[in-house]
């Protein structure tokens, strides 16, 4: 039972990779979407994946599961090459940014400072003083 269990979660991980290529394919951006965040998942399908040959070496017990693992590896590194690749051309960011909203955020937050102290070095010193 826990075997269809792990199954069935790895199946529902599947479809919903296979939605976000979709989305990502279909619009050519990858808003919203973390480098980071799917190398950490891709991680987490090694240890998986590990963790079934772990077994297998205890036990001799071989687990169809490993198919799974290795099979949403794939398609999630597939994501993150899409991230990846449809990352790079957001905005203001960073041609290989890990985290181009971050480094967008950041940007307009650096460039909207820089902006402030030089209107405000001259009105108001207390102002301006405390922008830089």
């Amino acid at each position: 039972m826990t075997d269809f269990l792990e199954a069935a979660m790895l199946t529902a991980f599947s479809v919903s990779w296979y939605c976000s290529i979709w989305k990502m394919l279909t619009t050519g951006r990858a808003s919203g979407k973390s480098l980071g965040f799917v190398l950490l998942i891709c991680a987490g399908y090694v240890c998986g994946i590990a963790s079934k040959i772990v077994v297998f070496a205890e036990t001799g017990a071989v687990s169809g599961l490993v198919l799974l693992y290795a099979w949403n590896l794939l398609v999630t590194g597939f994501d993150a090459f899409l991230v990846w690749h449809y990352g790079r051309g957001a905005e203001g960011a960073p041609q290989h940014a890990l985290f181009p909203r971050l480094a967008e955020a950041a940007n307009k937050v650096f460039a909207r400072n820089a902006s402030r102290a030089e209107a405000g070095a001259g009105s108001t010193p207390g102002r301006a003083a405390a922008v830089k």
